[in-house]
């Protein structure tokens, strides 16, 4: 691979090159070949640009995993613009602010998202009906536009104003980032990644190319929920050698096979991110005969071009760490470990991490105050680059060499992967009109979020706050236990004291609902539902996705099932199922006419479409 500083779109050209007939993005039985994905990327491109786009305009790409979704963002690359990943399962109101305020020049999608996207003044481009449109237009590689100080995406993430920020990251840092990648382990064209996660998650970023630029294979799994069984199926089946998510999800597979971890011996490194690993739920399968894999933990903020460092868990690091170290810096990143007088720490000192180097990103679009805030201009001479980014992370270099994630100096959390700034929930309930006050905390140990509040006259139910934040932010972010309080607990200054507030005891629930239940099997139903999720009055209507319900905690209520009913469900029913009416009249047990789902039941099953 060259060393110079070529764009990715220009990279896979030239694999293109070398490798046209292979196979390059593979889809259940469909393939896309290297030549066939190029040209089909190049005639959107060549489109695009007569729409206007071109080096730092932005488009927005609003798609599920798919044939298209590449297309889209390689096109887009190709054009020399730069892409701006929409989850297509997040609320209408949330997708209509990324695109305004990114001030995106048009967004890609398919007709059946259009709902959702509609009213905006920028362009919409559907590609299921743009297809005799762009077929007019060349097949040819467009001359490159972007440079190297260009932007290639910019991620929303989660914002303690109350709104997500936008944070841009340029093809400089992000080659640095790949060239590395593939070099560091290894990738050739015998290796197939699957990619598991949403194109709006920032660990999804490099596995789009990785594998393109050195003649191997994308497989993308059908389109619908992360479901460990069809996962491990075409893990084993694809031969995939590759896969990158959160440790959340992966134990997910290691629950979902069986004791000899067959369905797992094709893959040979693991990237876990995100959040923190728990070395003991992957032993077991580490130690057994059918694992030929190493496990790497990566660490990196949006904002720095997602991975900033690494640790490879090899038999040293297992069995000398009680947690696994977030690692040392990729090359062309410093690592800076500041005391509160913003001095070097010592060995061992714990400090404020701050990140310098080519991947320090192009800060945050159209935020200039939180920009500045996070974004310094460089006071360290030995350190390259114009700025560093603190991160927020408390962190300690260890004997070594090591960096030891300790956790947050601010209100933003990691649940199962998602960063989340508490204060942006807080914000949006209290736009409610009758919440006046409310603090978000996650509770750990059930890895849940949980708001206390209080309210005025008439005070809302609990089902108002969670459609009022539906409306508002993706269904990770929605809290599971809803407290209300007569008042929340003052610190001496007056103000809201968030520690007292954690001290507080979560209720405990009673299944109160289960009496009115139509069957046994129902109200057992409703018993699994309370101990996952904890809440008290859940009724059979109640959706579970909209009670804090999630994929995590789905694959728990299909474990609880089987364990205590004996009946098998897949995770693609429960999904389709997620009342425990409709839950229960799938398993056979209530009597009634056909199953008519509701669009609430719809739309929390495509809120869940993909897992990350």
């Amino acid at each position: 691979m060259p060393k110079g500083p070529l764009c990715m779109q220009e990279l896979f050209e030239r694999q293109c090159l070398k490798t046209p007939d292979a196979a390059a993005v593979v889809m259940g039985n469909s393939v896309l070949t290297y030549r066939e994905l190029n040209a089909r990327a190049n005639q959107l491109a060549h489109y695009l640009r007569t729409r206007g786009v071109g080096p730092n305009v932005l488009v927005g790409v609003c798609l599920e995993r798919s044939f298209e979704m590449i297309e889209a963002v390689y096109a887009v690359l190709k054009a020399g613009g730069a892409y701006v990943p929409l989850d297509p399962s997040y609320p209408a109101d949330r997708l209509r602010y990324m695109l305004t305020s990114s001030n995106s020049r048009l967004a890609i999608s398919s007709s059946v998202w259009g709902s959702k996207l509609e009213g905006l003044r920028c362009e919409l481009l559907f590609l299921d009906r743009q297809r005799e449109t762009r077929a007019a237009f060349p097949r040819t590689n467009p001359e490159p536009l972007a440079t190297e100080s260009d932007m290639i995406y910019v991620i929303f993430t989660s914002g303690s104003t109350g709104r997500p920020k936008a944070a841009g990251v340029c093809h400089r840092g992000f080659s640095n980032l790949v060239v590395w990648f593939v070099a560091e382990f290894g990738i050739n064209s015998e290796d197939a990644v699957l990619l598991v996660s949403s194109l709006s998650f920032d660990l999804t970023q490099k596995n789009l190319y990785a594998t393109l630029l050195n003649g191997g294979r994308l497989h993308l799994p059908r389109r619908g929920v992360f479901d460990p069984p069809e996962i491990l199926a075409r893990i084993r089946e694809e031969g995939i050698t590759l896969i990158n998510c959160t440790p959340s999800a992966f134990y997910l597979l290691l629950e979902a096979t069986d004791a000899s971890f067959a369905q797992l011996t094709s893959l040979r490194h693991v990237f876990l991110g995100g959040e923190k690993i728990a070395i003991d739920r992957l032993l077991s399968w580490q130690q057994s005969k059918g694992c030929h894999c190493q496990v790497v933990n990566t660490y990196g903020p949006t904002e720095c071009t997602d991975t900033c460092t690494f640790c490879r868990m090899d038999q040293a690091i297992m069995a000398g760490y009680s947690s696994v170290p977030i690692g040392k810096p990729v090359p062309n990143t410093a690592l800076l470990v500041v005391d509160p007088d913003f001095n070097r720490c010592a060995e061992g000192q714990i400090g404020e991490l701050w990140i310098g180097g080519v991947g320090v990103g192009a800060g945050y679009l159209n935020d200039t105050e939180m920009t500045r805030s996070r974004f310094l201009a460089n006071p360290f001479p030995d350190i390259p680059g114009a700025c560093v980014y603190r991160t927020g992370d408390s962190v300690r270099l260890l004997p070594d060499g090591n960096l030891e994630f300790l956790g947050r100096l601010d209100h933003q959390v990691k649940l199962r992967g998602y960063r989340i700034e508490l204060p942006e929930i807080e914000r949006v309930l209290q736009e409610h009109g009758s919440v006046k006050e409310a603090v978000v905390l996650l509770q750990k140990d059930r890895e849940q979020l949980v708001v206390y509040y209080t309210t005025g006259q008439p005070s809302p139910t609990v089902q108002d706050l969670r459609a009022h934040l539906a409306e508002k932010v993706p269904g990770y972010m929605v809290p599971s236990v809803f407290v209300p309080l007569e008042n929340l607990p003052l610190s001496s200054n007056g103000k809201v004291d968030r520690h007292a507030v954690a001290d507080l005891p979560i209720p405990e629930s009673g299944v109160t609902n289960r009496a009115k239940t139509a069957s046994s099997l129902e109200g057992r139903l409703i018993a699994i539902w309370h101990d996952i999720l904890g809440h008290d009055n859940i009724d059979v209507h109640h959706n579970f996705f909209d009670i804090g319900g999630d994929s995590i905690s789905i694959k728990r209520v299909q474990r609880q099932i089987r364990a205590i009913l004996g009946n098998s469900v897949s995770i693609t029913d429960l999904f389709q199922y997620p009342t425990v009416r409709s839950l229960a009249r799938h398993l056979g047990d209530v009597q009634g006419g056909p199953l008519t789902t509701s669009s609430v039941v719809e739309r929390a099953r495509r809120q869940r479409s993909s897992f990350v």
